[in-house]
Order: C-alpha cells, then structure tokens, then sequence
C-alpha cells in the first residue's frame, strides 16, 4: 500500500506509543521524557519533510504531507486499518 507520508508518520508513531519506547515516555523521568520527544519530534518532521520532497525548515502544503494515494488505494483495508487505529481519537 502507498500511503501518504502523514499516514506512515501515524503508522509509526502509533508503533512507538504501544512498544517499549511508549513505556519510557508514559514511566520516565520529565527530563529524559521531553528530550526523546524532541528527537522524535525532530525525526518525523524529517522524514515526513523528506518524503514530500521538501525541507524540516519549509513549511508544506496540508495537501502534500496527506497526499500520495490514489482513490483506488484509499479504498483498501490498509487504509480502513489506519482509519480503525485513529477511531480512539476525536474531535471531542
């Protein structure tokens, strides 16, 4: 499946929170919990700027970050999975 740069970024932060690395954030200490943000924070912009060809330091269209899948490819169980992984978060 080729899913768009924000929906691997989910994928794998969705990863992270429910492995060991979640544990550390959700037990450790403040210090050492904010400085492992920041490098993840620091790598998702990364990649995410880097797969959409452009820059951690430019600022991106919306639409380039959640492009990349055609209507065909919307409509696959992967999608409905990442869909099924977000259904605990709301506007609410």
């Amino acid at each position: 499946a080729s899913f768009s740069p924000a929906g691997r970024c989910y994928v794998a932060l969705e990863e992270l929170r429910w492995g060991a690395f979640g544990d550390v954030i959700r037990q450790g200490e403040t210090g050492q919990v904010n400085q492992l943000l920041d490098i993840l924070r620091h790598k998702a912009l990364t990649q995410m700027a880097q797969e959409s060809g452009g820059s951690a330091t430019v600022r991106l269209n919306t639409l380039d970050w959640l492009g990349g899948q055609s209507r065909e490819q919307a409509d696959n169980e992967w999608h409905e999975a990442i869909n099924w992984l977000g259904d605990w978060c709301s506007e609410e």
